[in-house]
């Protein structure tokens, strides 16, 4: 049994779950927040059957909005060379590569992405969100 809000709220973070219409978690994304103005992503996850669906947008755009919520001005996340789609989801979000991860995992070196975040008032108008009529987010 796992409490993800507790530790991620601790931090000052949040954790967000996707689920379809008959309320199947789909997909997880959290904030974890690392210092004064800055936090990682963490355990950005879909199900195979949502991917390619908006639902890992929908997260990460989430986490991007709870993150300027709480005025962070970088992000980072870690993910691995064989996530290609999920590569090019950060990078159309704006994030950009920043060198190989800390901790190898079953030989992959990974690879860790940053995101500066713009503040409010310098950023322009988004483009519209993605919306499913299946999906909703709600926080854990």
């Amino acid at each position: 049994i796992l409490a993800p809000d507790a530790h991620y709220a601790a931090s000052g973070g949040a954790f967000f779950v996707a689920v379809d219409a008959a309320e199947r978690v789909v997909g997880t994304a959290g904030l974890l927040r690392t210092g004064p103005a800055s936090g990682e992503i963490r355990k950005m996850f879909l199900v195979p059957e949502a991917r390619g669906q908006g639902v890992g947008r929908a997260l990460l755009d989430a986490v991007l909005a709870a993150a300027r919520a709480r005025g962070l001005e970088r992000l980072t996340l870690t993910t691995r060379y064989r996530y290609d789609r999920a590569i090019r989801l950060y990078e159309r979000a704006g994030f950009r590569l920043a060198g190989t991860a800390r901790e190898p995992r079953a030989g992959d070196p990974g690879l860790t992405y940053a995101l500066r975040l713009a503040p409010e008032r310098d950023r322009t108008q988004g483009r519209p969100s993605l919306r499913r009529r299946s999906l909703a987010l709600v926080p854990a």
